[in-house]
């Protein structure tokens, strides 16, 4: 055989192996090649984290599109940052390229900030939306900041002011400030702010991709409650290979709250969440049966059981509760899960370029010795 034709084949064989790791190998970029140093300018821009002060390393990031949001692009990621007295854990995600959420963990020390902290968490969020605003160009978190100057931070509240509702939570160690655009009482689109410690903790907006779908509630508080107990006299559940139809509820503990939840792809509608108590737990520690109904068109969208605990025993489509716009990701489960995700991708890819460079060592080892040959033969 010649050694052109063994050197083509060893060629056909390398690419072969360097598809197949390309194919195999997790995505540890975004959707846009400068999306997680963007997480940088704003933990410098936004939050006054001294950047410059740490060793920023990128661990890695998953790239994913939800069913549950339209399958959009949702990148997720983890940076760790380190100093000589501090070290951070930074989580993130990008939703359809925007950055949507951002989370600082302590692992030692204290952060690093550019400027001095105000000891007021009201002025810190002050600060933080005004600095957001520069960094987004949205003049709309004006209204946002001008609320703070109504409320007192010191205790746990809720205050609307035009189609902005405030909503803060205060405890022993952290202050959360949500924003919600609400209208009739149901709200939309939303944006948090949370300090931990005395430092900042947490940033989410989903206000880039949720949408107004519309915003028309035909039916009273009055009138859901009353489809719901109707709706409910024909309900029954299955526990235990028993069909379960005899309960009582009680009424003068019935509660209903105007929610929204997407109808169309991201964009949100009103609903009725219509809670009906029950006198006991049943067959399943059933202790509530909760009906859902449009606000608009006044149509059920669902009927389902609450067990004790919270467990969901039996629903056409369980995804409605809680409901869809409001669900957040609980940084103490989660972040643990996207962590060990993004360890293992991360170590799998060094595994796989290892492998391709010992590949191609070998390759040109081969060509070295069949060259060597050649050259004996000549």
């Amino acid at each position: 055989m010649k050694i052109s034709t063994i050197l083509s084949h060893l060629l056909v064989i390398l690419t072969l192996i360097v598809l197949m790791v390309n194919v195999t190998t997790p995505v540890v970029q975004g959707s846009k090649e400068s999306t997680p140093r963007e997480v940088l300018a704003f933990l410098q821009d936004v939050t006054q984290l001294d950047v410059t002060k740490y060793e920023s390393t990128l661990i890695g990031t998953m790239l994913s599109y939800p069913e549950e949001l339209a399958n959009i692009s949702l990148t997720s990621g983890k940076y760790t940052l380190k100093s000589e007295t501090s070290e951070l854990d930074v989580l993130f995600k990008f939703t359809n390229n925007t950055l949507t959420w951002v989370l600082i963990r302590v692992m030692d020390g204290s952060p690093i900030f550019s400027a001095q902290q105000h000891a007021n968490d009201i002025d810190k969020a002050k600060t933080i939306l005004s600095n957001y605003k520069a960094f987004s160009s949205d003049n709309s978190l004006q209204t946002m900041s001008d609320i703070l100057d109504t409320v007192d931070a010191t205790k746990s509240l809720t205050t609307v002011m035009n189609n902005t509702k405030l909503q803060v939570d205060k405890s022993s160690s952290s202050t959360s400030f949500a924003w919600r655009y609400s209208i009739d009482g149901a709200d939309y689109s939303r944006l948090d702010i949370k300090f931990k410690d005395g430092h900042f903790y947490e940033f989410r907006d989903d206000r880039s991709y949720y949408r107004i779908g519309g915003t028309d509630v035909n039916i009273t508080e009055e009138e859901a409650v009353n489809m719901a107990l109707d709706h409910a006299k024909n309900f029954s559940w299955i526990f235990d290979g028993k069909k379960v139809t005899d309960f009582n509820i009680v009424e003068k503990n019935i509660g209903a709250e105007l929610l929204t939840r997407s109808r169309a792809p991201l964009e949100l509608y009103p609903y009725w969440m219509v809670t009906l108590p029950l006198d006991n737990y049943y067959p399943g520690n059933v202790a509530s049966i909760l009906v859902t109904i449009w606000a608009d068109n006044k149509e059920i969208i669902d009927c389902f059981t609450l067990s004790y605990g919270g467990e969901i025993v039996n629903s056409a489509t369980t995804h409605l509760y809680p409901e869809e716009n409001t669900t957040l990701i609980e940084p103490s489960s989660s972040v643990a899960t996207a962590d060990k995700n993004l360890q293992s991708e991360h170590d799998d890819q060094i595994n796989q370029i290892i492998v391709v460079l010992v590949f191609v060592m070998l390759l040109v080892g081969v060509g070295i010795t069949l060259k060597k040959y050649s050259s004996k033969n000549y």
